[in-house]
């Protein structure tokens, strides 16, 4: 990987600074490639998926705290009380 560059980061690090998209061209193919083969396999019953529960609670909670902490660092840094990095 490290001599064929083939890593989501120099795709699309090379998207923008080279103007090149070939990279990423090659990354969108590979994943719609390994999506239809997972697909297929579970369609075919070669592979069992089990999706199970959906955790929508902890997804909320989650997502809240989330929010909440970026609130609170902006309104932290607004009032220059935590250092731009």
């Amino acid at each position: 990987m490290q001599r064929g560059r083939f890593c989501l980061t120099g795709g699309f690090r090379d998207m923008y600074i080279t103007k090149n998209n070939r990279m990423f061209y090659a990354l969108l193919i590979a994943i719609c490639i390994q999506s239809v083969g997972v697909f297929a396999l579970i369609q075919f019953g070669v592979v069992q998926y089990d999706a199970g529960a959906f955790p929508w609670l902890g997804t909320v909670v989650g997502g809240l705290c989330v929010w909440h902490r970026y609130r609170l660092r902006r309104r932290l840094r607004h009032r220059h009380l935590v250092s731009r990095r």
